[in-house]
């Protein structure tokens, strides 16, 4: 509950409740805003000491050794354009 619903309640028009309790409201979202980001960093870590400790180790997406090897040779006969040896081999021009 903030407290703007407080000084919903309060209905009071003086400028220095309502200073005050504008001040306790940011102050809240600061604090809960703190408590969210080292909550998050902790379990950051936690997976990280975890993953540490399996021995695992990303290894990504394996390179296609096949179509790199036909893309080479298709390049080294040197009649075919970027986009046709792409077409050809079926993958994109950055491949």
């Amino acid at each position: 509950m903030t407290t703007d619903y407080l000084q919903q309640c309060l209905q009071t028009s003086d400028s220095i409740t309502h200073s005050i309790l504008e001040l306790i409201n940011n102050m809240l979202i600061d604090l809960l805003a703190t408590m969210a980001r080292l909550d998050n960093e902790k379990r950051i870590e936690r997976i990280k000491q975890g993953l540490a400790r399996s021995g695992y180790k990303p290894t990504g997406k394996k390179a296609n050794e096949a179509k790199h090897k036909r893309i080479k040779e298709l390049l080294v006969v040197g009649n075919m354009t970027k986009e046709e040896i792409a077409k050809a081999v079926n993958c994109g021009v950055a491949t």
